[in-house]
């Protein structure tokens, strides 16, 4: 499970999710899905802090068929994030 803080703009978030998705299936593991993670919009909080508010999701991230022990897995991820974090930044959203 990966917790991701994204762009409040539909179209930059859309392009960020297509990123991560892109890095983990370059490395050979398959997103099983996403979830929208529930805040509470009731918290008090000034108009500048909830403008700046990122949209949080997760990703759920199944390991791929050449993936036999748990640190191989550790591994593929940290390259998922590093590479997916470089796409991100080459967007600049």
């Amino acid at each position: 499970v990966g917790m991701i803080f994204l762009p409040k703009e539909h179209a930059s978030r859309l392009a960020c999710e297509q990123e991560i998705e892109r890095a983990v299936r370059a490395e050979g593991q398959v997103v099983l899905g996403w979830r929208d993670v529930p805040v509470d919009r009731d918290m008090p909080m000034s108009p500048t802090v909830r403008e700046k508010e990122p949209v949080i999701r997760q990703i759920f991230i199944g390991r791929g068929p050449d993936i036999m022990v748990t640190d191989a897995l550790e591994r593929k991820l940290y390259v998922i994030r590093k590479s997916a974090v470089h796409a991100i930044e080459a967007l600049k959203l």
